[in-house]
């Protein structure tokens, strides 16, 4: 006797994870900036919540924009890619002085 496995389709299918902005980098670039959670999340048009989540989970690419807007560094900062800032490089772009 064989058995034959049947997969029947899920209830809950699964949802794919998208590419997320890296948490540590929105939280830094958040204190750098003087921002508390919710002066973040009112220029940003979120909850104060949401602004937590970003900085536990990380935030869609799509806030990219508008995170580097409230925050003042480039978009790219929140990404970690071979060519993405450092955290140090906060310092090297004009607003935060020379650095530490």
């Amino acid at each position: 006797m064989s058995v034959v496995k049947m997969e029947l389709p899920s209830l809950f299918p699964r949802v794919e994870q998208k590419t997320s902005l890296n948490p540590e980098r929105i939280r830094c670039a958040r204190e750098t900036a003087g921002l508390s959670k919710v002066q973040l999340a009112d220029f940003l048009g979120v909850t104060s919540r949401t602004v937590a989540n970003y900085e536990e989970i990380g935030a869609p690419v799509s806030q990219a924009a508008a995170l580097a807007d409230a925050l003042q560094v480039m978009p790219s900062f929140f990404s970690v890619s071979p060519s993405a800032p450092l955290i140090e490089d906060l310092y090297r772009m004009g607003r935060y002085g020379s650095g530490r």
